[in-house]
């Protein structure tokens, strides 16, 4: 669902080493080699709705019938690069049934999509976008 400004808010009187320090500040990147024999949450979400935007004009990228595919080429291009580094994969998705605070929050979204200024603005990921990578992972023997 996400927090709004996130990587904003500080931590002041949390963490007493790192007093007053935004979020942003205290995180470090890692490489994927030092993730190895390590598990490892990838949310699923986050991951469909990018590999979609990245890839939404690619007409080529399609099945027979037209549907686009190139958000599963995307995310099955993740999964391998996770397995060639040995990390063990567990794929959290959204519950299909949103709790109050996410249905709020999917109005929200719905209200900025309907004011948006171009398509990635408007964009929406479906049931069918999951569908479609759960049945990867499952094929994978990832779920």
């Amino acid at each position: 669902m996400g927090v709004t400004k996130f990587y904003e808010i500080t931590n002041k009187n949390v963490l007493s080493d790192s007093e007053g320090k935004k979020i942003s500040d205290l995180g470090e990147d890692v490489k994927l080699e030092n993730l190895s024999g390590l598990r490892v949450a990838v949310d699923a979400s986050t991951m469909i709705y990018a590999a979609l935007l990245a890839l939404q004009f690619v007409s080529s990228l399609t099945d027979s019938s037209g549907k686009p595919t190139g958000h599963i080429n995307t995310i099955f291009t993740k999964i391998l690069m996770l397995k060639k580094a040995h990390v063990e994969q567990v794929w959290v998705f959204d519950s299909p049934e949103p709790n109050e605070l996410k249905k709020l929050e999917l109005q929200e979204r719905d209200k900025r999509r309907e004011n948006a200024k171009d398509d990635k603005q408007a964009f929406k990921m479906t049931g069918e976008h999951v569908k479609d990578i759960q049945d990867l992972l499952e094929a994978m023997g990832i779920l």
